[in-house]
């Protein structure tokens, strides 16, 4: 029977019931890419060890998981050339190393992990022994882990994202900052791993022993987020006019904006113009939050302009069609905030990492927020 849970503490309560205290326990995690699922699989592990539950420790004494994507084949001519050097088909899995690592850690032994480059799409080495406790929970996170591990894992986990449009944002932020790759390989990986993962990963749902949500955010992982309000250009006047003064002023910048989704939750490529030529182009992931701040959005990444192109394809692999506004924006920034006014659109966003000064503004204009109208009473 499958079992839906809602947090990694349930699946830590669960494994404390069923575990064998003298046996170990493989607990397989499996999701799309970029879901949630190494973050997910730390909080499981986290939690196993607050339980007092044993498990297996990194060199430095932590509790650790053992990430699939490390067990990337070294270059294999013959099966590079049947796959096309695709990395995301689960026959690039090492499957031999992987279940060499495993059996030394149930036999209760010292094993060493590899450690995979993903700019040089090579193996670096190994990693510093990791160390199991008597009888340990070994828990393993990948594309295909439960398919992979379904005939050895005690316990699999299917992490089930919240929103399509989220793992559009994390994969393509993540394989940026980690990978360092250009927006064109991102594309054409984003569209192998879309099919690779239609035909052989979507299906370890239908016998996963546990559906697990993924409510981890990318918001939770890249960094220092910023929030946001907007209100009328009038209003603003009204409310703070030395400061209408100043923005009125201010810098000018002329953009295109692409934009995917809505006003809930959606990513936006900026090509910026300088001298009548595009200058940057940065790409930004916002979640509409339903309680609390109004507007939140990760760390923007800024491109080279020329990836503009790359990033209407890449939307349209991920089944978006983006729309397409020309603005003319006004900039200026004081005292931790920065304001930027539409004046096509008669409106200013306000915005700043700092919680404290966005709850300052949204006091000032309490009532005449723009998108929700409950977010007035929100700093109650």
């Amino acid at each position: 029977m499958v079992r839906l849970m809602d947090s990694p503490s349930q699946v830590a309560s669960f494994i404390a019931e069923v575990k064998d205290p003298s046996s170990s326990y493989i607990v397989a995690v499996a999701g799309a890419s970029a879901s949630g699922k190494s973050t997910v699989s730390r909080k499981i592990v986290e939690e196993l060890e607050r339980r007092g539950l044993p498990v297996v420790r990194d060199p430095s004494g932590r509790a650790a998981v053992i990430e699939m994507d490390m067990f990337y084949r070294e270059d294999n001519k013959e099966i590079s050339e049947v796959l096309g050097g695709n990395f995301d088909h689960p026959m690039e899995i090492d499957v031999r190393e992987l279940e060499r690592v495993l059996d030394s850690l149930v036999e209760g032994k010292e094993t060493e992990v590899p450690v995979y480059d993903f700019k040089t799409s090579r193996r670096m080495g190994y990693t510093g022994p990791l160390t199991p406790d008597d009888s340990p929970v070994i828990v393993v996170e990948g594309l295909y882990a439960v398919g992979l591990l379904s005939r050895r894992a005690d316990l699999t986990i299917f992490v089930e994202a919240d929103s399509r449009m989220e793992l559009f944002a994390r994969r393509l932020l993540r394989d940026v900052t980690r990978s360092g790759q250009r927006m064109e390989e991102i594309m054409k990986f984003v569209s192998t791993a879309l099919a690779m993962w239609n035909v052989y990963g979507e299906s370890q749902r239908q016998y996963s022993d546990v559906i697990l949500r993924s409510h981890y955010s990318i918001l939770e992982d890249r960094g220092k987020p910023s929030y946001q309000v907007k209100v009328s250009e009038s209003i603003f006047a009204e409310k703070l006019p030395s400061t209408w003064n100043k923005l009125r002023s201010g810098q000018v910048v002329r953009a295109e904006d692409l934009v995917v989704g809505g006003v809930d939750e959606m990513m936006r490529g900026r090509l910026i113009f300088e001298g009548g030529r595009p200058a940057s182009f940065e790409v930004s992931y916002r979640k509409l939050v339903p309680s609390g701040l109004p507007y939140i959005r990760s760390l923007r990444i800024e491109l080279s302009p020329s990836t503009y192109t790359a990033f209407v394809t890449l939307s349209q692999i991920m089944g978006y069609t983006p729309r397409v506004f020309y603005r003319e924006i006004v900039v200026h920034s004081q005292d931790g905030v920065n304001f930027k006014w539409y004046p096509e659109r008669e409106t200013v966003e306000i915005e700043s990492d700092r919680v404290d000064k966005i709850k300052s503004v949204i006091k000032k204009f309490r009532g005449h927020i723009r998108l929700r109208s409950y977010y007035a009473s929100s700093f109650d």
